[in-house]
Order: C-alpha cells, then sequence, then structure tokens
C-alpha cells in the first residue's frame, strides 16, 4: 500500500478493479468543496491584507508618508466613529481581525460598508457645504 504526502494509504479500496495508486472514491469531491469554502476567505484575507495594513512592510513608494499619514487618521476616525455609531460603523480591519469569530468575508462586507457609509456622508457634507455658500454668496442665508 502507497501513502501520500499526508500519509492517506491509497489502495484499500473495496473495488479491486481500480488502480492501486488511485485516491479513494470522495477525495475529489470533499477536495472540491473544501476548496470552495475557503477559496473566499483566503481572497478575502489578501484583500485584508491590503487595506488594513497596506504599509506593515515600509515598502517606499512615490508619496507614501502622506499615504500613511492619512491612513492613520483614517484608522483613528473609524475607530472613534465606530463606537459613536455601534452597529452602524465598524470598527477598523486590524481590530475586527482580531476577534476569532468573525469570518475574513464577513469582516471584508463589514469594511466595504463602513467605507461605502463614510463616502456617503463625505459626499452629503460636501454638497450641503456648497450649498450653504452658494446661499451665502447670494445673500440668502
Amino acid at each position: 500500500k502507497k501513502l501520500d504526502a499526508h500519509a492517506v494509504r491509497f489502495g484499500a479500496r473495496d473495488d479491486a478493479d481500480a488502480p492501486a495508486d488511485a485516491p479513494p472514491p470522495g477525495l475529489a469531491p470533499a477536495a472540491e468543496e473544501y476548496a470552495g469554502e475557503r477559496v473566499p476567505e483566503a481572497s478575502a484575507l489578501t484583500r485584508l491584507m491590503q487595506l488594513g495594513y497596506p504599509f506593515q512592510y515600509g515598502q517606499e513608494c512615490f508619496m507614501s508618508k502622506p499615504r500613511q499619514a492619512f491612513w492613520a487618521v483614517n484608522m483613528l476616525a473609524r475607530l472613534k466613529l465606530s463606537k459613536v455609531f455601534r452597529g452602524i460603523l465598524h470598527p477598523q480591519i486590524m481590530t475586527q481581525v482580531q476577534n476569532p469569530t468573525l469570518a475574513y468575508s464577513r469582516i471584508l462586507a463589514t469594511a466595504n460598508r463602513t467605507t461605502m457609509l463614510l463616502r456617503l456622508v463625505a459626499a452629503g457634507a460636501v454638497a450641503v457645504a456648497i450649498a450653504v455658500g452658494r446661499h451665502l454668496r447670494l445673500g440668502v442665508l
């Protein structure tokens, strides 16, 4: 009997017609099912690392210092806003990753939702500021 790299014994099969080195029936579907479950999590983890820890290796690039400063302000703002608007806005990624009960795909979804809400609030604030500016310039207010 032959062992594979994971010490799984091949050849112990019910059907004697199958070659001795063929994997047991059901292994391929199980591997596909496992991959189907894990690939979304691996993809989410990859994206979380890009969003949550973009400067961890100190790679120098164009405008890296201002980008680092903006990222730090963004992280602190999300942390503070998530405490004020608990349940509506979620904490920064690195805070959520420390919770072992949350799946990476769920963390990514909450981060994307929070980003969308913050963009909507920022766009609304800009629109209000423009409207107020126009009214002040026209002497309406």
